[in-house]
């Protein structure tokens, strides 16, 4: 049991990438990437069950998020999918203040590390939601991806919050009023 959670972070992560070379077989793909959403709920879910929860389980899940992450948006350049540019800049905004986040997490706490927010959860939760709708659009997409961002563009100002506030690192705050 000890190592189970970490097992199925790495499976996010295998899972991930057997996306890109599915784009082409729907069915397979949304089957993959809903098991790959499912692991990421699952992984936590586990290792608190059985508490078994590590420093190292905390920053596999990290990486495996943004593993995912960088795999969907490989799939929306290689799919030359037209994004409309305010989503492009949104995007690159918030990738902005993510990377700070991470550089002043790495500063005042020597680690690299997003924060597990509930925020931060919740945009997760938004985009992996939003990515199929992306790549198979219908008509809500333009709305649900501004709510994404919106959701996204708050979840980063609020890890900046914390990390620049907190004297101590905790991945596991839940929002910046702790």
């Amino acid at each position: 049991m000890k190592h189970l959670p970490n097992t199925i972070t790495l499976l996010r992560i295998l899972l991930s990438t057997a996306l890109i070379f599915l784009i082409d077989q729907p069915i397979m793909f949304f089957l993959i990437y809903f098991s790959a959403g499912i692991t990421d709920m699952l992984d936590g879910f586990v290792a608190r069950r059985f508490q078994v929860m590590s420093e190292f389980g905390a920053r596999l899940d990290s990486i495996a998020d943004m593993w995912m992450f960088l795999i969907c948006m490989l799939i929306l350049i290689q799919t030359n999918i037209e994004i409309p540019m305010e989503l492009v800049l949104s995007i690159g905004l918030i990738g902005g203040i993510r990377l700070i986040n991470v550089i002043i997490t790495r500063v005042r706490f020597r680690r690299f590390s997003i924060m597990h927010t509930t925020l931060n959860k919740t945009t997760g939760l938004s985009l992996w939601l939003l990515f199929p709708w992306l790549i198979f659009p219908i008509d809500l997409t333009h709305l649900f991806s501004k709510l994404v961002v919106l959701l996204a563009f708050l979840s980063a100002i609020e890890e900046m919050l914390i990390v620049l506030k907190t004297k101590s690192y905790n991945v596991n705050q839940r929002h910046w009023m702790r």
